[in-house]
């Protein structure tokens, strides 16, 4: 491993750690929305404008949804569905970040006709790793595509790919049954549900009108099963690109070691088969003496000396090299801290190496 990681010219630098980043992990995902509908696939009725409004949404935790199925319709919801209006689902969505619960909010164009696709690039937090991204399809009652609360770090590991059919949801808040149907208010309002398929113009079609496909561009993931100290080792840069640093800091955060601590980190090129977990050993773990300690990446793999902890923390920088063949590969480090009588492991990352931004 180390022969290989010199050929690709990963050398690491070590620095003292002057700040302590907090982060679990980033993943930066691109988007496809790709819209299949049409009067081939759905002749019954279709509209002489087809389009879509425009994706908006955000990133954010379990604790909130923007939108679900047997649910009903927000404000937010209801004028995204109804109109392609934006601003009330994005206050909603900035109300959830000012609460805790979200990190972003996401936005972008439309698809001006269908059938059409378009890309988009978005950036994940580890702590806000689930999606909510609908759009109106246009024209229509109150008719939407899209997710919401879709979860891109399933058991503490970032997705690599997916494609996600769009099926055509009915908000709930008008009672039109075709395309260019009059306003009807809804009051009091259904349930968001499945567009009917059993009249008007998807009287039996139920199938998806498109899709979104998504797949992780770069990501950094630490990970491990409970068993070494969290935040023993964190994310200190976001995620890894060809020709970027990438820095993770080294953290003795149950403070069990005492006098000098010394720091070393493993480079491992894959993980033990049972990741994200691992296999524990006796008289390893850093929380206290005679603990166990979990090594999370397979060996053999070089280990490499680091700074002293300063302040309960050491700063590892591993430079990655503007070389294509590193794209899309994965390297994983493992710290070990040592003082004058003991060593104990800290938690690994994952660093999936993208692009250059």
């Amino acid at each position: 491993m180390q022969t290989r990681l010199l050929a690709l010219g990963i050398v690491p630098t070590l620095a003292l750690a002057t700040a302590v980043g907090a982060q679990s992990g980033t993943a930066i995902y691109e988007l496809t929305f790709d819209s299949t509908w049409s009067a081939t696939t759905h002749p019954v009725q279709f509209p002489s404008n087809p389009h879509f409004s425009p994706p908006i949404g955000g990133t954010h935790n379990s604790q909130v949804r923007f939108w679900e199925v047997g649910g009903l319709a927000t404000t937010g919801m209801e004028r995204m569905a109804e109109l392609g209006s934006t601003s009330s689902l994005r206050s909603e969505v900035n109300a959830a970040i000012s609460g805790g619960d979200a990190d972003q909010v996401l936005q972008f164009s439309g698809l001006g006709t269908s059938p059409s696709s378009r890309t988009v690039t978005f950036t994940v937090d580890a702590d806000y790793s689930q999606l909510t991204l609908v759009t109106m399809l246009a024209p229509s009652p109150d008719w939407f595509v899209g997710v919401g609360g879709l979860e891109l770090r399933p058991n503490g590991v970032w997705v690599d790919d997916m494609t996600v059919p769009l099926i055509v949801w009915d908000a709930g808040t008008d009672s039109g049954t075709t395309y260019t149907s009059p306003n009807s208010q809804t009051t009091p309002q259904d349930p968001i549900a499945q567009v009917d398929t059993t009249a008007g113009p998807f009287q039996g079609l139920p199938g998806p009108v498109g899709s979104y496909f998504i797949r992780r561009l770069a990501s950094s993931n630490v990970f491990g099963c409970g068993i070494n100290p969290d935040g023993s080792m964190a994310d200190a840069s976001g995620t890894p690109h060809v020709g970027a640093t990438s820095s993770v800091f080294l953290q003795d955060t149950a403070g069990a070691l005492s006098g000098p601590v010394q720091s070393f980190v493993a480079i491992s090129a894959a993980p033990l088969p049972t990741f994200p977990c691992g296999a524990s050993i006796v008289g390893l773990g850093l929380a206290a003496r005679g603990t166990p300690g979990e090594v999370l990446i397979l060996p053999p793999f070089p280990i490499l000396p680091g700074p002293a902890l300063v302040g309960g923390a050491a700063r590892f920088d591993l430079p990655i090299p503007s070389n294509p063949l590193l794209v899309a590969q994965k390297i994983y480090l493992q710290g070990v801290l040592v003082d004058a009588t003991r060593a104990g492991l800290t938690n690994a990352i994952e660093l999936g190496i993208g692009t250059a931004r």
